[in-house]
C-alpha cells in the first residue's frame, strides 16, 4: 500500500513537471517557477506529514489502512487539481491537501488516544492540533482578494514547518517503526 501512495505522489511531481514545462514554453519562466514551488510545496509536505506519522505509529491494522486511503485520495485530489493552480485556481488542490491532511490528523488524534506514553500523547495532540489550525487557513486563504494569496500562502508554510518544532518541544514522537506502535508503545524509547 506505501508503494502505491508513493506512486499517487509521482503523479503529482510529474504534473507539476509537466506544468512547469508548459509555462517555460510560453515565456512564463517565473511565473511558472513560483507556480511550481506552490505546487510542489504541497506536495513534498503532505508526503512528508504521511511519512512523519508512519515513521512514528504504523500499526498497518484496519483503521491505519482507511486513514491512508483517505489520503491517497487526497493526493489524487490534489494532482487533479495542479493544472487549475498553475492558472491561478488553488480550489482543487488545496481540497485535495485538506484531505490528506485530515487524514493524518485523524491518525495523530488516534495516537493521543491509544500511546501509552502521557509525553508522547500530548505531542500526538499538538500536531493534530497544529495541522488543524493551519488547514483552516489554507481553505480561508481562498477567500482572500489575489495580492494577499501568496504573502498568507508563505505565513501558511511557515507554520506549517513549525509544527514538528512546537509539537515535538519537551517531548518527542515514537520513531522506530519496528519497536512502536499505538498498541505496543510501552516498547518505544
Amino acid at each position: 500500500m506505501e508503494l502505491f501512495f508513493d506512486l499517487c505522489f509521482v503523479v503529482a511531481v510529474s504534473q507539476a513537471s509537466t506544468q512547469l514545462a508548459e509555462q517555460v514554453v510560453e515565456g512564463h519562466l517565473a511565473r511558472g517557477l513560483g507556480y511550481h514551488a506552490a505546487v510542489f510545496f504541497a506536495i513534498w509536505w503532505a508526503w512528508m506529514g504521511f511519512s512523519w506519522f508512519a515513521s512514528a505509529y504504523d500499526t498497518d491494522d484496519v483503521p491505519y489502512r482507511i486513514a491512508t486511503f483517505v489520503q491517497i485520495a487526497g493526493a489524487l485530489t490534489l494532482a487533479a487539481g495542479i493544472p487549475g493552480a498553475f492558472e491561478g485556481d488553488f480550489t482543487v488542490i488545496t481540497a485535495g491537501y485538506a484531505v490528506m491532511r485530515v487524514g493524518v490528523v485523524s491518525q495523530w488524534l488516534r495516537a493521543s488516544l491509544e500511546d501509552q506514553d502521557p509525553a508522547r500523547r500530548r505531542v500526538a495532540r499538538r500536531y493534530a492540533a497544529g495541522i488543524s489550525l493551519l488547514q483552516a487557513g489554507w481553505i480561508g486563504r481562498l477567500w482572500l482578494p489575489e495580492q494577499g494569496q501568496m504573502p498568507f500562502f508563505a505565513l501558511l508554510v511557515i507554520g506549517e514547518l513549525l509544527v514538528p518544532v512546537v509539537s515535538e518541544r519537551g517531548a518527542r514522537a515514537a520513531w522506530h517503526p519496528m519497536a512502536c506502535t499505538v498498541s505496543t508503545s510501552s516498547s518505544c524509547a
